[in-house]
């Protein structure tokens, strides 16, 4: 069943303009036998994609890890996108889902498709008042030698299962993948920071996906005289922050509310760091 909203939403297949209710892989595609996927979430902020750049090169990288071949240049692929975006008939802002894919078995042309997604703004806006409830799992991250995780790929079953295991001890709350040697990852849906005498803590560069608005946000605070970084974060450091962050494409910037039970009140580092990211992404398109 689509999702509300996602029946109407226009999208694009292989050359073709069609709605996301019409859009499907063949059986017979390497997206669905083998979930070779490479994924871009964006979304549209003051109307325009001002992180679009740095969203392909993330997805050119991936679609050239994979070996996925044959896809349109990058500035083809930024008319297509503007031509999407021009068949979205509200003022609101709108996410925005890029894959391709190797093709069917057999074949040498690859699958291409984007569409709209809408946003949910009540929950965007809940998630960065209020903040989010996160879980530390026993779910491990893929091993470094399994793939590489600086691709973006729809190969996501380690992240379902560590929401499904988090759900049972909290309905709302998302799961914290560990990494081999026991220290936090990431989310299924953002990358996670530690706030911890003043300075910012992210996880090392090589055992996370790169986050877009991770970056950007690692930027802001550097240029705002925030201390950042980047060193392994055990479970016990995680609950012990004085802040934990989030940032992700669609909220860009919002709190955990609470860890493991362990309550965590948005501070002073989030609330000072949102505004400062909200007026770059404006100034910026």
């Amino acid at each position: 069943m689509s999702s509300p909203g996602y029946r109407s939403s226009p999208g694009y297949l292989n050359g073709r303009w069609t709605s996301t209710d019409q859009m499907g892989l063949s059986i017979d595609d390497l997206g669905f036998l083998q979930g070779v996927t490479a994924v871009e979430r964006m979304r549209t902020w003051n109307r325009g994609l001002p992180l679009l750049e740095a969203h392909l090169v993330r997805f050119f990288h991936t679609t050239q890890t994979l070996k996925i071949a044959g896809l349109p240049s990058d500035d083809r692929l930024i008319e297509l996108i503007g031509e999407l975006l021009g068949k979205h008939e509200s003022d609101s802002e709108t996410g925005i889902v890029l894959f391709a894919t190797p093709g069917r078995r057999g074949s040498d042309t690859p699958t291409l498709g984007m569409h709209l997604s809408p946003l949910d703004f009540p929950r965007l806006e809940r998630l960065r008042d209020q903040g989010q409830s996160l879980v530390i799992t026993s779910v491990r991250q893929p091993p470094l030698d399994c793939w590489p995780r600086d691709i973006k790929v729809r190969s996501r079953i380690h992240y379902y299962l560590a929401d499904q295991q988090a759900r049972e001890r909290d309905p709302e709350a998302l799961g914290v993948l560990i990494d081999d040697d026991g220290s936090i990852t990431e989310t299924s849906v953002s990358n996670v920071l530690a706030v911890a005498e003043g300075r910012l803590i992210a996880p090392p560069a090589g055992r996370i996906l790169p986050g877009v608005m991770l970056s950007t946000v690692i930027h802001l605070a550097r240029a705002e005289g925030i201390p950042v970084e980047r060193a392994a974060i055990g479970p016990e450091t995680l609950r012990a922050a004085e802040e934990v962050l989030l940032t992700g494409s669609e909220a860009g910037l919002w709190p955990a509310r609470q860890v493991d039970d362990i309550p965590k009140p948005p501070g002073p580092i989030c609330r000072r760091l949102q505004p400062l990211l909200d007026a770059f992404l404006a100034a910026a398109v």
